[in-house]
C-alpha cells in the first residue's frame, strides 16, 4: 500500500503550524487582549514545542539527542494543549501544576520512556518511518508508553473539548471546538495505529508495519488541518466566513431552548414572570425572566451554591410540581455567563423531563 511520505508531512507542516498557530496568537497578545492570554499562552508554547518535534524528527539517521528532545517536546506539547483545554472546559485559572496528575503523569512516563530508550541506544529509527530497526522488547516499550501517553493526552483533549463544545452557546466557540474534537481524535487514531503497530511487529516484523503506516502517516495531516482550523483562523474572520443561513438557524434553535426553560421554569416561579404573550420572542425578556427564575430557585438551597447545573437539576427534582412563592435564605452566586448556563440547563432540562417520564411509567 502506498503511504504519504513522511519527510513531505513534515517539511509542509512547519510552516504551516508557524504560519497559521504563532503569529495570530502573537498578534492577540499584542494587541493586548487580556482576557485570552491565559489561554493563548499554552497554545503558542504548546506550538513552539510541535514545531520543534517536527523539526527535529527529520535528520536520518536518527541521534539519541534528537530522539530525546523530539520525545520530551512531543509530549510537552500535547501537556500545554490539555492545560489550555482544561482551563478553557472549567473557566478557571486556578491550577495548580505542583498537584496536577497529568503533568505528573507526563512526566513520570517521560523519563521512564527515557530509561527504556537507554536500552536501545544504538536502535532509534523511527517505526512508522522506513527506518532500517530492529525489533527488541525494549524498543517496543518504549513506544508504547510514549504513544500510549500519547493517546491518553489525546482522548483527554477530546473530552475537554467535548465540554467545551457542550458549555459554550456562541456558535463560533462551537465550531472551534468541533474543529478540536476532530483534530484530536486524529491524533488519538495516530498513537492507537503507532501501538497497534508496535504489538504486530512481534507476530509479523515487516508485514503490518507497512500495511498500517498509512494510518499515522495519512491521518497525520488532518491533525493539523482540524487544528490549524480551529487556533490559526481568528475570530473575526469566523464571523465573516459563517453563512447567515447557518446563523440564523443556530439563532431559532437557541430562541426554543430558551423557551424551553422558560416554560418550565414559570411553572415553578410564576410571579417572576414579565415576558407577555406578545414579547414571547422577546430573546432578552425571556432570558431575564430565567435569571430570576434561577436566583429564586437557587435561594433554597440547603448548602452553599454557586448555581452550577447540578444544583439546578438538583431543584427541579425537589420541586416537580409546587410553584415557589417566597425567596429562600441562601444567595446565589452572580451569574456571568447567562446564554451559555441557560442552554446547558435546557439539556438539564430534558434529561429531567426523561426521568419523570420513565418514573411515572414505572
Amino acid at each position: 500500500m502506498t503511504t504519504l511520505d513522511p519527510l513531505m508531512i513534515r517539511y509542509l507542516s512547519i510552516p504551516l503550524m508557524l504560519l497559521c498557530f504563532i503569529y495570530p496568537l502573537y498578534r492577540r497578545y499584542r494587541r493586548g487582549e487580556r482576557g485570552t492570554l491565559y489561554l493563548i499562552t499554552p497554545v503558542i508554547i504548546g506550538t513552539i514545542l510541535m514545531v520543534i518535534s517536527t523539526i527535529v524528527a527529520l535528520p536520518k539517521p536518527v541521534t539519541w539527542m534528537n530522539h530525546g528532545i523530539r520525545v520530551a517536546t512531543m509530549h510537552t506539547s500535547m501537556l500545554y494543549f490539555y492545560l489550555m483545554a482544561e482551563r478553557l472546559s472549567k473557566r478557571t485559572l486556578s491550577i495548580n501544576l505542583q498537584t496536577h496528575p497529568v503533568v505528573w503523569g507526563t512526566l513520570i512516563i517521560t523519563c521512564v520512556g527515557f530509561i527504556i530508550d537507554t536500552q536501545r541506544i544504538n536502535n532509534l529509527g523511527m517505526l512508522m518511518d522506513k527506518d532500517s530497526i530492529q525489533i527488541t522488547y525494549s524498543y517496543i516499550a518504549s513506544y508504547v508508553l510514549s504513544y500510549g501517553l500519547m493517546l491518553i493526552l489525546s482522548v483527554g483533549l477530546t473530552y475537554r473539548w467535548w465540554q467545551c463544545f457542550q458549555q459554550f452557546a456562541a456558535l463560533e466557540i462551537k465550531i472551534r471546538a468541533l474543529f478540536c474534537i476532530i483534530g484530536f481524535l486524529c491524533s488519538s487514531v495516530m498513537a492507537l495505529s503507532v501501538i497497534i503497530v508496535s504489538m504486530l511487529v512481534l507476530i509479523d516484523g515487516e508485514g503490518y508495519r507497512q500495511w498500517l503506516a498509512w494510518s499515522y502517516h495519512g491521518v497525520k495531516p488532518a491533525t493539523i488541518l482540524f487544528l490549524i482550523l480551529s487556533f490559526g483562523i481568528p475570530q473575526a474572520a469566523y464571523r465573516r466566513l459563517i453563512p447567515q443561513w447557518l446563523r440564523k438557524r443556530y439563532e431559532q434553535y437557541q430562541l426554543r431552548e430558551i423557551k424551553r426553560v422558560h416554560t418550565v421554569l414559570m411553572t415553578l416561579t410564576p410571579q417572576v414572570r414579565r415576558a407577555v404573550d406578545l414579547l414571547e420572542n422577546n430573546r432578552t425578556r425571556l432570558m431575564i425572566d430565567i435569571i430570576d427564575a434561577r436566583d429564586l430557585i437557587l435561594s433554597h438551597s440547603p448548602k452553599p451554591c454557586d448555581g452550577k447545573i447540578d444544583e439546578m437539576y438538583w431543584i427541579l427534582a425537589m420541586y416537580p410540581t409546587a410553584p415557589i412563592d417566597a425567596s429562600g435564605p441562601a444567595t446565589p452566586a452572580l451569574n456571568t455567563h447567562p446564554i451559555d448556563y441557560i442552554m446547558q440547563f435546557a439539556r438539564v432540562i430534558r434529561r429531567w423531563q426523561r426521568q419523570r417520564l420513565m418514573t411515572h411509567q414505572s
